[in-house]
This record gives C-alpha cells, structure tokens and sequence, in this order.
C-alpha cells in the first residue's frame, strides 16, 4: 500500500518499549519505500513538531476502532495507550467495567487504565486488518456454535 501526504498512519517505534509501540503520525512526503512523516502529540525541545523519515515496513494505517468487547479477562494481551503510543500489555485485573490493571509486554511496568484507552490487537496484513487475539477466538466459537445449531435444525428436518 502506498501512503499519500496527508494519510493518517501509525509508525512503528522500537525505542520505549521491547516489543514496541505506534505512534500516531501523518504523511508528509514518500517514495513508496520511505516516507517523511510527522508525529502527532510529540514536539522538540524547542516546541516544534518532530518530523522523521522511516521506512515503508515500520508504516500501517491507523486500525478501524472496534467496539467488539468491555469484557477483558486476566491474561488477554491487548494495546494500551499510554505516552503518546499504543504498546502492548497484559491484562492483569479488572476493576469494574471502566478500569484495568495492565502490564506492558517486556517489561515490569504495571499501571492502570481506563477502558477508553485500551483497545483489541490488530495486525495489519496484505492489506487488510486481521483481529488478534481472544476477540476473534470469541467470534469463531460463536459462529460454530450457530453453524452447529444449524446444522442441528437441518439434520431434524
């Protein structure tokens, strides 16, 4: 996929956490294998925005937002925003509907969030959004569950 100036993306960042973490950004110019991009949120020292050239592989377009689950359990690995970036973390505990207690991936770091700022792992993969993790497992035993109910009513028909 190419980007065009303007597009809302996320750059891949290996600098804060282990397993990294994206940034919000947006294209500023490219060639297809490089592009200048300007990160959203982040300024200089001198209160400048901080524009950087990265490569084609480290660049994925912002993921849909999907609202398919309030019902995070210990042990789901999910993105948290935190710092400017989502990072991946563990779901440690959860408080109510509202706040989960997280640990980041590679790391000791645990710290609670709100559920507005957590979200379900996506991958983006040629390109199109994959669901990662427990979400999709949700879906798939739920549709087996219909088809195999289905198949049930037929077989008594």
């Amino acid at each position: 996929m190419r980007f065009k100036k303007g597009n809302k993306v996320e750059v891949l960042s290996k600098v804060e956490v282990p397993c990294g973490s994206w940034l919000y950004a947006e294209i500023i110019c490219g060639n297809g294998h490089h592009y200048t991009v300007k990160y959203d949120g982040y300024e200089s020292d001198a209160g400048e925005a901080i524009v950087e050239q990265v490569s084609r592989k480290d660049i994925r377009p912002c993921p849909p937002a999907l609202e398919l689950t309030d019902n995070w359990n210990s042990g789901d690995v999910v993105e948290v925003f935190q710092n400017f970036s989502w990072k991946m973390a563990t779901v440690l505990k959860v408080f109510g509907k509202n706040h989960i207690l997280v640990r980041l991936l590679g790391s000791s770091l645990e710290f609670q969030v709100s559920k507005f700022d957590i979200r379900v792992r996506q991958s983006w993969q040629d390109d199109k959004w994959i669901i990662v993790g427990k979400v999709l497992l949700f879906y798939l035993v739920n549709f087996c569950f219909i088809f195999f109910s289905n198949c049930l009513v037929l077989l008594a028909v």
